[in-house]
């Protein structure tokens, strides 16, 4: 009986030692478990949360100018090149330039992005669409500043292509005295297409956002002068100012590749009894030509000379189609006034032959045999 006792204090010791290690090694277990889903919990945050940044970012890239972009948050503090300087090396953006990064605060985050529980202060660069944040989590003993290397993050999807094409088309035709300039074909979205007339100082905007599947844009010039036409990519930064330039019924040269527009303003041919029926020669300038009783006819628009200078008269007025009246250098020919005094706008003016090329309109009014004020 007394044996007996003594066997089982002997047995209760060491069960007690081994249910000591086996709770110490469960909780050393638990500890490490637990670190670990903090850890895990804390990192799938941090990438949801840039992710979710990351969407917005793509968003706003689609709709607007990379000015109205890099106007947005704040200037990117000195102080956080330390962050670039980490994440470059890592290989998780592709450059350290400070400059390039726009600065966002929890606040900005609310305020522009529309995300309500922003905790995180962010640098963010437009052109390559690349966000940082400036905390960073830790994850296997490195501390990463983005989500694309990180488990569960999405690589940045590079759909920008490095040259996105820039070319188009300009097609121009008369409307009174307007000249409307179609901009077809441009086949990038997210572009700005622009113009600007020779000497001036500003370029007037036509649209700051391109549509690939927008079918043209037009513009209504009234004025005649040299204009220059460019398109911007608004997601590279890269310029074109060289297009396909066709004229249908334009006073100027016809030319395939340009840089450039030369319009020169005019009254449009002037008739009467709903006869309409004048079509253009395709020579070195268009000409409005019409046949009437047989006999073949050209416009001569309303236009002032001197020496070896034309310029076209806006109306009955003596005022030029680049918007400047004329002085008395100029001479307007006897023939744009009646003589009851009326100013034309224009005169049909008798020629020899149909639709002749290389007709001066000095030579054409002085020697004319038979002109209509109106047909």
């Amino acid at each position: 009986m007394e044996k007996s006792t003594k066997d089982n204090k002997g047995i209760t010791l060491i069960a007690l030692i081994i249910t000591v290690i086996v709770i110490s090694i469960l909780a050393a277990i638990s500890i490490t478990a637990g670190s670990n889903t903090y850890n895990n919990a804390k990192m799938t945050k941090f990438v949801t949360q840039m992710q979710l940044i990351q969407t917005k970012v793509d968003e706003l890239v689609k709709e607007k100018t990379l000015e109205e972009l890099n106007s947005l948050g704040e200037e990117a503090p000195s102080n956080k090149q330390n962050i670039l300087d980490t994440a470059c090396p890592n290989q998780e953006i592709g450059s350290n330039q400070l400059s390039d990064f726009r600065y966002f605060t929890s606040e900005n985050l609310h305020q522009i992005f529309e995300i309500e529980d922003a905790k995180d202060e962010v640098l963010i660069n437009f052109s390559t669409r690349e966000v940082v944040s400036v905390t960073g989590v830790r994850y296997n003993n490195t501390r990463y500043y983005t989500q694309y290397k990180l488990p569960k993050g999405q690589k940045l999807i590079e759909n920008i292509p490095v040259n996105r094409d820039l070319d188009f088309k300009i097609y121009a035709t008369m409307k009174g005295l307007n000249a409307s300039l179609v901009i077809a074909e441009v086949k990038i979205t997210n572009g700005t297409l622009s113009y600007q007339e020779e000497g001036a100082e500003y370029w007037n905007i036509i649209t700051n956002y391109t549509e690939e599947n927008v079918a043209w844009y037009e513009v209504l010039i009234s004025k005649s002068g040299t204009y220059k036409f460019k398109l911007k990519d608004n997601i590279t930064g890269a310029e074109c100012d060289e297009f396909t330039f066709q004229s249908i019924s334009l006073v100027g040269h016809e030319i395939e590749d340009a840089n450039e527009v030369k319009i020169e303003l005019t009254n449009i041919p002037k008739s009467v009894q709903g006869y309409d029926e004048y079509d253009y020669a395709r020579e070195s300038f268009y000409w409005a030509y019409a046949e009437y009783n047989d006999i073949w006819y050209v416009w001569i628009p309303r236009f002032a000379y001197r020496q070896q200078e034309i310029k076209f008269l806006k109306g009955n007025t003596n005022i030029g189609t680049d918007n400047i009246s004329i002085d008395n250098s100029w001479t307007i020919h006897e023939k744009f006034t009646l003589s009851n005094g009326t100013k034309l706008t224009g005169i049909w003016v008798e020629v020899n032959g149909e639709k002749q090329s290389g007709l001066n309109m000095i030579t054409l009014l002085n020697n004319a045999v038979n002109t209509l004020t109106e047909i």
